[in-house]
């Protein structure tokens, strides 16, 4: 597992804005909000999306490199983390 700063080093996405996944905001600004949730919680574990440190969502690509789980509005990339996983 790759640290958080390791994560944004080799990420070739620069996300604008981390959003908490379960939060009200993250349903308002995805238009498929239902869907995501159901992707995010059939693609966990091993091979799958992953937490960091800070609850930030990732995935592995075939590239070997890891992407966040984001989606775009207006042109902004809104990443998901889910907040109470976030080491404190």
């Amino acid at each position: 597992m790759l640290s958080p700063k390791e994560l944004d080093l080799q990420c070739k996405i620069s996300i604008d804005r981390w959003v908490d996944l379960n939060s009200e905001e993250a349903k308002r600004l995805d238009p498929k909000h239902k869907e995501t949730l159901h992707w995010f919680k059939v693609c966990q574990g091993p091979g799958g999306l992953m937490l960091d440190n800070f609850g930030r969502i990732f995935g592995k690509g075939a590239d070997g490199r890891y992407y966040p789980y984001h989606i775009n509005v207006d042109g902004k990339l809104i990443g998901f983390r889910i907040s109470a996983k976030a080491l404190n």
